[in-house]
């Protein structure tokens, strides 16, 4: 629902996504994570929910004024204490972060940025092992590229995934009208 409820700076990840992706980490509370492309903040409040109370999320963007944005709206609706919003292009600078983002210390990564190849080996460095890390990508071009750096970084179990929602329409009708239906056809 919060999706649906921001002013988007960028364009958002919606519920079924969301759920795939949080799912397919196995978030839970007290899991240190880390993101890159913080956007408008949509998946970052579902993080954040699924990490509490214990867990923090590390939230880097390469845009300031979007990062600015996004680091006010966290404190805006009570979030602000478990993550850390930073402006960073993590393609350059990784996601070591002073004392708080150290090498084997993040529970799971996901990345939302052009060029999520190149963010493979950052991610790799603070994981830890067992790490899991998810990347959305809108075209096969790049999921190839990142299947590739994931694997030659040592990743398994790589896998591709494509959500899909549709929405079914039903009928109402009642066992008696089905069955007088089928006495019909005889």
């Amino acid at each position: 629902m919060y999706s649906m409820s921001l002013r988007q700076r960028t364009q958002i990840l919606y519920t079924p996504d969301i759920s795939l992706i949080l799912g397919r980490l196995g978030l839970k509370p007290g899991f240190k994570v880390v993101e890159s492309g913080t956007g408008t903040g949509s998946l970052s409040v579902s993080i954040i929910k699924s990490v509490l109370p214990s867990g923090h999320l590390f939230t880097f963007e390469f845009n300031e004024k979007r990062q600015l944005s996004a680091k006010q709206d966290f404190e805006n609706i009570g979030l602000s204490e478990y993550v850390t919003s930073t402006h960073r292009d993590v393609l350059s600078n990784g996601f070591l972060l002073d004392d708080k983002v150290k090498e084997d210390s993040i529970d799971a990564a996901f990345l939302d940025l052009p060029n999520p190849e190149k963010a493979v080996p950052h991610a790799f460095a603070v994981l830890k092992t067992k790490g899991k890390l998810c990347n959305f990508s809108p075209c096969i071009e790049q999921v190839q590229k990142v299947s590739l750096a994931m694997a030659e970084q040592g990743f398994y179990d790589i896998r591709t995934f494509e959500c899909l929602s549709k929405e079914m329409q039903s009928s109402n009708f009642t066992y008696d009208s089905i069955y007088k239906d089928m006495n019909d056809v005889q």
